[in-house]
């Protein structure tokens, strides 16, 4: 598993999140998510992103029970833009890229969390995988107000 202390040390306190995910009204629990984790705020001031990058809302890193979690979560309370999500959710991907090791075993599960969702923009955000480490990841999504577990079990 990934040195949570070591990842921790490289990146500015002040971009940690310890508590429910929140982006412009559209809020992410965490509870049933393990307290062995790292959530990182890609928009708060000190972010190891600039706020001229392309980046996600967040990065979590999870030490589950039996498997890492490397998953990055864009929020949007309005209608899902797709196009747009997949993009931030790779640059997020590639962030996580520069600090896992490639020989790390991890469940990468890229995360969409919107208002509303058009049949049409589901559908291409199925056919729009997100890459970690040469590996394709289907983007899941829920609704603003769930809870990550709803879709993630830390059990795995």
């Amino acid at each position: 598993m990934t040195d949570l202390n070591m990842l921790r040390s490289t990146i500015n306190p002040s971009c940690f999140v310890v508590s429910g995910l929140n982006k412009k009204g559209c809020k992410v629990k965490l509870d049933a998510v393990p307290s062995s984790r790292i959530v990182i705020d890609f928009d708060k001031a000190g972010s190891p992103l600039s706020s001229n990058d392309v980046r996600c809302d967040y990065l979590a890193v999870v030490n589950g029970s039996k498997t890492e979690f490397v998953i990055p979560l864009e929020l949007m309370k309005g209608g899902l833009d797709s196009s747009k999500v997949v993009v931030q959710l790779q640059a997020g991907a590639n962030f996580a890229q520069k600090h896992i090791s490639r020989n790390q075993v991890v469940s990468f599960r890229p995360v969409a969390v919107t208002g509303s969702a058009p049949k049409r923009e589901r559908e291409k955000l199925r056919n729009s995988p997100v890459k970690f480490h040469g590996k394709a990841a289907i983007v899941d999504r829920i609704a603003c107000g769930s809870s990550l577990s709803s879709i993630i079990s830390f059990e795995d």
